[in-house]
C-alpha cells in the first residue's frame, strides 16, 4: 500500500508545508483605485496603509505621483455629487455593464434583460393583474382548511 494512501486527509494537509506568505503588491489597478476612494473619502494615510498591507512610505509616494493625485482628486469630485446623481450615474454604468454582458453571449444578462423589458411594457396592466391575484390568493387561503399532520402525513 502507498503511504499516503494509509493517512487520513487531514494529516496530509497539516503535512503539507505552509505556502510562503505572498508580498502584497501594490501594483494593480484596482488596489490604486481603492487606496484613492479611501483618500477621498476623508481617511488617514496611515490607515489606508493598514488596510492595504503597505508601509506608509509607499503611499506617500504613490500621492507624490500627479496622476494618482488626479484620481483621487476625481474620487472626491464623486463623492461631492448628490445622491440622485451618483445614482443616475451608477445606472449608466451598469447599463453599459449590461450591454457589454449581452454582446459578450451572457445568458443571465440576456434573460435578466429580456425580463425587464417584458415587467416594464406589462407594468400598467401587471399591477392591476397582481393586486386582483393577490386578493384571490388571500380569500383562497382564507376559505381553505388548516391543514393536519396525522402520522406523518399532511392531510
Amino acid at each position: 500500500m502507498v503511504p499516503s494512501m494509509t493517512r487520513s486527509y487531514t494529516e496530509r494537509l497539516l503535512a503539507r508545508p505552509a505556502p510562503a506568505p505572498s508580498r502584497f503588491r501594490f501594483t494593480a489597478r484596482r488596489c490604486r483605485r481603492r487606496c484613492a476612494r479611501a483618500l477621498a473619502a476623508g481617511r488617514s494615510l496611515d490607515a489606508v496603509a493598514r488596510v492595504e498591507r503597505v508601509a506608509a512610505i509607499e503611499l506617500e509616494a504613490l500621492l507624490a505621483d500627479g496622476q494618482f493625485q488626479a484620481l483621487v482628486a476625481h474620487y472626491a469630485a464623486l463623492a461631492a455629487l448628490p445622491r440622485a446623481e451618483r445614482l443616475a450615474r451608477l445606472a449608466d454604468v451598469a447599463l453599459e455593464v449590461l450591454e457589454h454582458a449581452v454582446e459578450a453571449g451572457e445568458l443571465r444578462a440576456s434573460m435578466f434583460v429580456l425580463h425587464e423589458h417584458r415587467a416594464e411594457a406589462v407594468a400598467p396592466i401587471g399591477g392591476r393583474v397582481a393586486a386582483a391575484q393577490a386578493g384571490r390568493t388571500h380569500r383562497a387561503l382564507a376559505a381553505a382548511p388548516y391543514p393536519r399532520q396525522t402520522g406523518g402525513v399532511l392531510t
